[in-house]
């Protein structure tokens, strides 16, 4: 459950009530003209406790002045849509995410049932107005979701839009050297952060939850725990002998110590998206376009790894890919192939 969005079930009356106070509350609920929001007093209160008064008496008087109604068949399916998302176990950030795409399903579906009829035309009207990676995303999405609560066969005709997605941008040779002397002047945690990435291909999210204790340098290899990697599974990376001396600092930390604690809190971890501003604000100050971001260090390093002769075998493994066809289209798209002796060696004519 997301916990910034919180909405409490008292029969059809829903308590939105984010515990940042900064958000406004509100009671939602249903009419014959369709879902209705109300005020009330309840944010002139400045506790959530005090907040949680207010909107139960506010529900309270709604309810003597709403006639009784059972919940309608699109309530009972919502319901059924968010207990399904419940039980995955999604992260708070992709919870959020998926839960707007259901929003906007039934939001769109009002008090009608869902039929293959209306699906066509809500995906209709999702092609006129979104890109062609988040209209699949939201395809995928229902799809799972509606077959998961009973209903697979709703979206079963629609297709997939083909896209065209934009190359992953890595940095050149001479950016890199750019890069190297800028962001290690005014940032050298920042710096740190990014030979992570770059040396051992760790995704963001991953690093901020990794402790000392993770990182063996005897065996020369990291360990990526099972319950922060995006696949789930406890995995090991190698360090490059590059990367290897510029870890000896982690010799005096005590086991338990994050790589990347909070400034505030040494026991929690900092954000990523801290990191990803630190770089954007560097890398625009240099005059970097659009799509080069604090993970384009991941690509570099894939690139710079081809470009040395490393088996893509070894790239494999130390990408996490679980084939290499899925290294093959991960370097595809960023425009590297593995012709090394082609161009070194084509006969001339």
């Amino acid at each position: 459950m997301v916990s910034e969005k919180k909405v409490s079930r008292r029969e059809q009356f829903r308590i939105y009530s984010p515990t940042d106070l900064e958000k406004k509350w509100f009671v939602e609920f249903y009419t014959d003209q369709g879902r209705q929001r109300t005020y009330g007093k309840i944010n002139q209160a400045k506790t959530f406790e005090e907040r949680m008064v207010l909107a139960k008496a506010l529900v309270k008087e709604l309810k003597q002045s709403t006639p009784d109604k059972k919940p309608t068949l699109v309530e009972s399916d919502f319901e059924r849509a968010k207990k399904w998302m419940d039980a995955q176990g999604w992260r708070p950030k992709s919870y959020s995410t998926h839960l707007t795409i259901v929003n906007a399903w039934y939001e769109f579906l009002g008090t009608k049932k869902a039929t293959p009829e209306l699906a066509k035309e809500f995906f209709q009207n999702l092609q006129a107005t979104k890109a062609p990676t988040t209209y699949n995303k939201y395809l995928h999405l229902l799809n799972a979701i509606l077959d998961g609560i009973g209903q697979g066969s709703v979206c079963a005709g629609i297709k997939t839009i083909r896209q065209n997605p934009s190359p992953a941008r890595y940095f050149q040779t001479f950016q890199i050297k750019k890069l190297s002397k800028e962001i290690s002047s005014r940032d050298p945690q920042l710096w740190m952060f990014v030979q992570f990435i770059y040396y051992c291909f760790i995704r963001p999210r991953e690093l901020v939850f990794l402790r000392a204790e993770n990182v063996l340098l005897e065996n020369n290899q990291i360990y990526i725990p099972g319950h922060i990697s995006k696949n789930k599974k406890s995995e090991y990376v190698t360090i490059p002998d590059a990367f290897r001396p510029v870890l000896e600092y982690i010799k005096e930390l005590s086991p338990d110590r994050l790589l990347f604690p909070s400034p505030l809190d040494v026991t929690k971890p900092l954000g990523f998206d801290k990191m990803y501003r630190r770089h954007q604000k560097i890398i625009k100050a240099l005059g970097f376009g659009k799509g080069y971001v604090l993970y384009s260090w991941k690509h570099t390093g894939a690139v710079q790894a081809v470009k040395a002769g490393i088996p893509l075998k070894e790239l494999q493994i130390q990408l996490r890919h679980h084939s290499l066809d899925q290294v093959d289209q991960y370097l595809r798209q960023m425009g590297v192939f593995d012709l090394v002796r082609l161009q070194a060696n084509f006969p001339a004519i």
